[in-house]
Formats: structure tokens, sequence, C-alpha cells
């Protein structure tokens, strides 16, 4: 009983995680890896503090107040309000925000660690890596094809085999929804539901797309678990939605990624 107790009192804080020596030089080959392919590609290292204001971290999260509830918040030893972020897009945004001399097109890359304070589940953990690119300053479907051409190559250099990237369009996503009747703060409390579909499942997604207002709930879920290919999927919503936003955009998307070599490896997912 002794020895249990003396393992609880020094593992690690919960969701967290030691690499030890072996793991930990299988890991830092791996990162090696996705970093030379990110230089390749032009893209530059940006590193940032592990921590950032309350102000930013809430306006970012889209949940005010309630995103205490789901990061690592306190308060600092001089009385700021202050947490751990909970991704690296969001430092991202902070840093063009205020460097606003930044030559553009702006290409970083971060391979940093982040936190999120929720029930961890199997091989699932609060404190996690991301690998992020990202093209600031630029309206070229290019840019996104050139992120995703980099991606394939990691993939693809790990050994990673029968792979699928799932690409969304948030300009679509919300043209379909003014399509089917929600307005300006309707359409993004739908855009964040949307986005945790995975997480919440298909039943509740439903259940919390109702509690919006009255609206044509049912054909959205069923844009949102359509099966098939990325034309078939397209056809689906051009049959339902002809004129609407965004998806020309895809269009030319999918028939870039062919050019480029990379369609076998997408899909197309509203979620």
């Amino acid at each position: 009983m002794e020895n249990e107790t003396e393992k609880t009192r020094f593992a690690p804080v919960k969701g967290m995680k030691d690499f030890m020596p072996e793991e930990a030089e299988t890991f830092q080959r791996m990162i090696d890896v996705v970093r030379r392919i990110f230089e390749k590609y032009g893209f530059q290292p940006l590193i940032t503090p592990a921590l950032e204001s309350f102000e930013l971290l809430s306006v970012k999260g889209g949940l005010g107040e309630g995103v205490k509830d789901e990061i690592y918040y306190f308060r600092d030893k001089g009385d700021r309000e202050v947490g751990l972020r909970f991704d690296l897009t969001l430092p991202l945004a902070r840093i063009i925000f205020s460097n606003l001399n930044l030559p553009m097109p702006f290409k970083r890359y971060a391979i940093d660690r982040a936190w999120r304070y929720d029930n961890p589940q199997a091989l699932r953990y609060r404190e996690f890596w991301q690998a992020d690119i990202d093209i600031i300053g630029s309206k070229e479907i290019t840019a996104d094809i050139e992120c995703l051409c980099a991606a394939v190559e990691i993939l693809e250099t790990l050994g990673v085999e029968n792979f699928k990237i799932y690409v969304s369009n948030r300009k679509l996503i919300q043209g379909i929804l003014e399509k089917l009747g929600l307005r300006d703060d309707e359409v993004t409390r739908a855009l964040r539901i949307i986005d945790k579909v995975k997480k919440i499942g298909i039943e509740e997604t439903r259940k919390q797309l109702e509690e919006i207002k009255k609206f044509d709930v049912e054909t959205l879920i069923k844009l949102i678990e359509m099966k098939g290919s990325v034309y078939e999927k397209i056809d689906k919503i051009e049959k339902l939605f002809p004129d609407v936003d965004g998806l020309e955009d895809l269009k030319k998307f999918f028939l870039l990624a062919l050019d480029f070599g990379i369609l076998d490896y997408l899909n197309f997912d509203l979620s």
C-alpha cells in the first residue's frame, strides 16, 4: 500500500506524460522530419510564450468567461488573469495584430506544446504537441494547397499509410447556414456546435442546433454526415444550394489539388 502511495505521489499530474529516453529520441526524430519539411517549403519558425492573457484566451476561445472551465487558468502574483495557451493559432493571431509591419505573405511554423483542461480520453492528454503551419496575408488558394502538400510529404516520410486529410471551407458552411435561415449570432453559435461534432456526437449536435431556432436541422445533419468522394459531396451540396457562397472556391481548390497530385489524399467534411 505504501509503495502504491509513493508511486502516486511521484506520478505526472493527471493528463500529463513523461517521455523516457528511448521514446523521447523517437519523438525527436519525428519532430526533426516535420521541421525539415516545413523549412523546405519556406516556413520560418515562431516561438511564443506558453502563457497568454485571459482576455486573449477568452476572445479566441469564443466562450468568454466560460473558457475558464476548459483551460489552465489562474491569477499570477500581480493579480493578472492568465492561462496556458490551448493551441498555437492563438499566439500567432497576437503576433500578427501587434506587428503590423511584418512582410506579407508571412509563412510561419510552430512545433510546441499546448494545454486544455478537459477529461482526457485513452491516449489523449491535457498537455499535447501541435505542429502548425500558416500563410498569412495571401488570398490565393495555392497557399492552402502548399500547406497540404507539406502535410502529405510529412506523413509519407514518416511512413504513415492509407491516410486521409479532411478539409473544410468556413465560407461555404456559413453560406449554407444562411441559406437555412440563420443570421449573425445564430450562425456563430451553429458554427461552434458543428466544430464539436466529433467530440459530442451527432445526436447532441442535433439537439444543440435545434436549441438555436426553428430551422431545417435535418438537412444540415445530412450534409454533416454525408459519405462519398469529394465530387459526390460537392454534387450533393450543389443540388441543394446551387449558388451558395464558397462552393466555387471549393471546386477550384480540389481542381488545384488534382494538379498538384494530392487529391487522392484529401476528402471534404463540413465539420
